[in-house]
């Protein structure tokens, strides 16, 4: 027998079930949209969503469900559920100016660039009150590359509705980055008239911390924030202006600063963990361990049950190397708290570190489990976000990375750290222009982060901005005077500066002088000093730790060329192409040296071999088809790769080795066809870009087209300095001679000081020197670019015939003698 009361549930139940079942779809579709409303209001989301997915189930159609779904996904931040509904809500309903703004604003964060321009300009159509609309499409047409467009609908959102502080912040951020600062700053200061917090100050003081001459302002401005700032943001705030005051140098001012707010913060919060943290890399970034140690040990044993600072101590072994110790702090984290969702990401990020470096697919594996679960439940928790970025860098996905990592930045834009993981990617991606940008945000933010510094000093010398990589450097420097690469880069840009005395002073810093990479930047030292005899002992030197490395045996072969007595190279190369015969790079030097003592059926031997073992070797088609054009085989070469071509019709590199073949022989039209060809089958061949925007420039022709295949050649091929010249001197036929100079003066400072390149290029930007009224500085080069050529005159080749003057030759010296008579 039922009791009394179950027996009325049960009734009860029976109840629901018939009037459920007498309920047509509509009233049914109209309870679900009901109660998820009524779940939306009162924050129940979860609960909302299912309720509006209910609705969806029975009427996929319904237009209203989609669009409250989506609102719904907004607010639970789950991205890319949230602009796939409100992509259904304008198929379903074009009227809906709303979902349009909303979609067109997910679609900037998704990097759609065209369908957010897409959608705030029928948004705008359809109700031009909108004035976010303004402004989306402002940003989406700056983001496509059409920034002077977008400066209309700036200004347009401004003056729809003046008195919208966020409005005059996006709009500022446009001029500053267009480099229009005068026109930034007065928008950022209404800002802080219309809303005087936080946002407004902070913002108008890292803008104006970037100029030297406004530290007084800045440093008001800064002070305004952290007065303004509320529990919430005050740690941001405090951060903000010691990490500024370590950038102008005063370190002890930013620490006394720290330590001051430190004593006045109550023990137990969020705050006082973070200061500690932020003053422990302070100091330990200054080189006071002890004090750093202190801070971290005094936050774990201060709070002993709780897992926060075992976090902190994580972190802090993390940024010693110490992954092993970090990885135990993170343990003891959840030890103390089993479902603290950072404290397992902690350890998931350090099982991807430690299995990256070494290479244990097992833990690697297990970072990845705890990976997908989190993100299973949480989406968009951006600290899930960046470990995921963190393991598809280590499983070399590098556009999964940059995906994810960007999608955790969306979140938290001021993330140190994940500004320099998604610049490595980006590195790997062959974006150094990018990822300096992201470098750059990462020391921006944390002035501390040493690991930021030594890759942006990498990043500003590999694209020719060798004032600031020395800069860079040697911050690092100051913590790891003992790097060796570091002091490379350091050296090499003081180098490219002209500098010489001081990069040697910098390489002499070293201590331990037996490293291969140090020995051969001294020698390529030596060499621009003029000293042959010291690069020769010291790259003898270099070869006996690293017999196989084949740029220090190439500029071995090339320094006793130039004193004609090649007999240790020789001895070398062949011992290692003896030990390595499927290196590629050896089998090509094998081919110089060849070349060098006159065998030329050794030399095409070689050259051929190197190219059938790497086929992405340009270097060894582009020397092999020079030694075809030296014996006049032409014709029978492209016969040969024309009948290579009905075999494999499809593989672009043979048509780039037609077209520099075609070159060569002065055939411009069929070359430019062929370079057409490469592209079309290959985006990404970077080379061919590079070949056929200079041909065009050259020709003087399709002027337009030759600079995007110019910059396009650049992103590719970011470490080439033929890249850069082809870009300068594109800029230069353009009418842009200022722009060119940047360029041309990167591809003089990466072009190989002993390469034959390095005069034409110099001839190059000396005639973009004088065309942006630089004249003095054209001299200069044109004196460098004559006298190198003189001295390269007077070697003779190994069969004793004497060198031509190349064809740039004349003109410079033109140009030179024009330049000086009328200075």
């Amino acid at each position: 027998m039922f009791s009394s009361s179950l027996r009325r549930l049960l009734n009860s139940v029976c109840v629901l079930l018939l009037l459920l079942a007498c309920q047509s779809e509509q009233e049914k579709i109209a309870a679900f949209m009901e109660n998820g409303e009524v779940y939306a209001q009162a924050g129940s989301l979860n609960e909302a969503v299912i309720e509006f997915r209910n609705a969806l189930q029975l009427d996929p159609n319904l237009a209203d469900a989609h669009y409250r779904l989506a609102k719904a996904y907004l607010e639970l931040k789950r991205g890319n559920e949230a602009h796939w509904e409100f992509s259904e809500t304008v198929r379903l309903d074009a009227s809906n100016a709303d979902a349009r703004l909303k979609l067109s604003g997910l679609s900037l964060l998704l990097r759609n660039f065209d369908e957010a321009l897409e959608q705030a300009e029928q948004a705008l159509v359809l109700d031009p009150s909108e004035t976010s609309g303004y402004l989306l499409k402002a940003q989406a047409l700056e983001r496509l590359e059409r920034a002077d467009e977008a400066e209309v609908f700036y200004l347009k959102a401004i003056d729809a509705d003046p008195e919208e502080g966020s409005y005059l912040l996006v709009a500022a951020g446009y001029y500053a980055r267009q480099n229009a600062r005068a026109k930034a700053a007065p928008m950022l200061q209404k800002f802080t008239e219309i809303d005087p917090g936080f946002l407004s100050y902070s913002s108008l003081a890292s803008f104006l911390a970037e100029d030297q001459e406004r530290t007084a302002e800045a440093t008001a401005a800064f002070e305004k924030a952290i007065e303004t700032a509320d529990a919430s943001s005050r740690g941001a705030a405090v951060q903000s202006f010691a990490n500024y005051l370590y950038r102008l140098g005063r370190s002890e001012d930013a620490a006394a600063f720290l330590e001051a707010e430190l004593a006045q913060t109550e023990s137990g919060s969020d705050g006082k963990l973070d200061l500690i943290y932020l003053l422990s890399r302070l100091y330990q970034s200054l080189g006071n361990i002890t004090r750093a140690e202190e801070l971290i040990e005094a936050a774990t044993s201060a709070q002993p049950g709780a897992a926060e600072p075992y976090l902190i101590l994580s972190a802090y072994r993390g940024r010693k190397g110490d992954l092993e110790g970090a990885l135990e702090a993170a343990e003891a984290a959840l030890a103390l708290a089993p479902e603290e969702v950072r404290a397992k990401l902690r350890k998931a990020e350090l099982l991807v570190d430690l299995g990256y470096r070494e290479q244990d697919e097992q833990r690697i594996a297990a970072g990845q489990r705890i990976v997908e679960t989190i993100l299973q439940e949480q989406p968009s928790n951006p600290e899930g976000l960046f470990v995921k970025g963190k393991l598809k860098l280590a499983l070399a996905d590098t556009a999964g990375s940059i995906e994810a990592l960007r999608a955790a930045l969306d979140s938290r834009p001021n993330w140190a750290q994940a500004h320099l993981v998604l610049g490595s990617a980006l590195v790997l991606s062959g974006d150094n222009i990018q990822a300096r940008a992201e470098v750059a945000r990462a020391v921006e933010f944390d002035p501390g982060i040493l690991e930021a510094r030594r890759m942006l000093a990498k990043l500003h010398a590999g694209l020719g901005e060798h004032e600031y990589a020395v800069e860079q450097g040697r911050v690092y420097l100051e913590a790891h005077p003992q790097d060796v690469r570091t002091r490379i880069v350091v050296a090499q840009s003081l180098v490219r500066m002209g500098l010489r005395k001081e990069a040697m002073t910098e390489l002499e810093a070293v201590e331990d002088d037996s490293d291969a990479e140090l020995l051969y930047a001294k020698a390529r030292l030596h060499l621009a000093l003029g000293d042959r005899a010291a690069a020769h002992a010291l790259l003898i030197r270099a070869t006996q730790s690293k017999p196989h490395h084949s740029e220090i045996l190439g500029t071995l072969l090339v320094v006793e060329q130039n004193s004609n007595a090649i007999g240790e190279s020789k001895i070398l190369i062949e011992a290692a192409v003896a030990k390595q015969p499927e290196n590629a790079e050896l089998v090509r030097l094998q081919g110089i040296l060849a070349l060098a003592e006159g065998d030329l059926a050794l030399a095409e031997q070689s050259l051929q071999r190197a190219t059938e073992l790497d086929p992405k070797n340009v270097m060894a088609y582009q020397q092999l088809a020079a030694l075809y054009q030296k014996t006049d085989r032409l014709d029978e070469t492209l016969e040969t790769y024309e009948r290579a071509l009905e075999q494999r019709p499809n593989e672009a590199r043979l048509y780039l080795f037609i077209a520099v073949l075609y070159e060569l022989a002065g055939r411009v039209d069929e070359a430019i066809e062929k370079y057409e060809r490469a592209i079309a089958l290959a985006p990404d061949l970077g080379q061919a870009k590079n070949n056929l925007a200079y041909l065009l420039a050259e020709a003087g022709r399709e002027l337009d087209r030759a600079l995007d295949l110019a910059q396009e050649a650049k992103r590719l091929l970011p470490g080439s300095g033929n890249a850069a010249d082809t870009l300068g001197w594109v800029l230069y036929k353009h009418g842009r001679a200022s722009a060119a100079v940047g360029y041309l003066k990167e591809a003089v400072a990466t072009i190989d000081p002993n390469s034959a390149n390095l005069g034409v290029v110099r001839h190059h930007l000396a005639q973009a020197y004088e065309a942006s009224g630089q004249k003095e500085e054209a001299i200069k080069t044109l004196e460098r670019a004559v006298s190198d050529l003189e001295r390269r005159l007077t070697l003779s080749p190994s069969d004793g015939s004497p060198l031509a003057a190349p064809a740039w030759s004349k003109s410079a010296r033109q140009m030179l003698s024009r330049l000086k008579a009328a200075s």
